[in-house]
């Protein structure tokens, strides 16, 4: 879900006067909570959204958990308007979402096991401009190159695949638990501009999928 989409769900469900910006600074303290308390992310690493520049900006929880914003947004109109049965209502959705988020995360994705400079080469945002050759590296993946049955790596961008490789694809590398995929200037022409995220998915030996998560970020730049 994406910062614009957040807003709008969230101004149908409570109309308001408040303005975009108000609206994204208290989106920015849930992903600076998400980015300190669950990524492990040290404080002056964090990253924040500005209205009208980042209005396409995909939120840090995937799908299904990205209902969490509109419930926390929802709550902090509420409280702000000292609606304060709405407001407990709205929370009580939040915790419960944010909760599994914490629990899905950590089981999945195990940040403390990892030092801080291999959680911020997964986590930091590169900028790349358009029409130059980039990598995007997966490190620390579950199943080793001899015991995979299945490789993909997906580009996507709001939500929707742009570019997907798959099996043997030169642009794939894949030695013992690290995959790297690089992205030929052809191909990273045709993307569009703003944040791209890249997912690896994996077929595991008996069958079982895995999915890369959080997802590699990447901003495509005018070339």
């Amino acid at each position: 879900m994406i910062l614009s989409e957040i807003i709008s769900l969230a101004d149908s469900a409570r109309p308001n006067t408040f303005t975009n910006a108000q609206k994204v600074g208290w989106i920015n303290t849930l992903e600076a909570d998400i980015q300190t308390n669950i990524w492990l992310r040290a404080p002056e690493r964090c990253e924040a959204y500005v209205w009208q520049e980042d209005t396409d900006a995909e939120m840090l929880a995937p799908s299904p958990f990205d209902t969490m914003y509109v419930h926390w947004l929802c709550a902090q109109i509420s409280l702000a308007r000292g609606e304060f049965e709405d407001y407990r209502n709205s929370a009580a959705l939040f915790d419960s979402v944010y909760g599994e988020y914490t629990r899905w995360f950590s089981r999945t994705y195990r940040p403390a096991n990892m030092r801080p400079d291999e959680r911020e080469r997964i986590y930091s945002r590169r900028s790349v401009p358009r029409g130059d050759t980039f990598k995007v590296r997966f490190e620390r993946v579950p199943f080793r190159s001899d015991d995979a049955r299945g490789v993909q790596v997906l580009l996507k961008h709001h939500g929707e695949q742009i570019i997907c490789y798959s099996g043997a694809a030169e642009e794939i590398e894949y030695e013992d638990r690290t995959v790297t995929l690089t992205v030929p200037a052809a191909d990273s022409a045709k993307l569009p501009r703003g944040l791209l995220r890249v997912y690896l998915k994996l077929t595991g030996p008996g069958g079982e999928s895995w999915t890369s998560s959080p997802p590699e970020t990447v901003r495509i730049t005018a070339g």
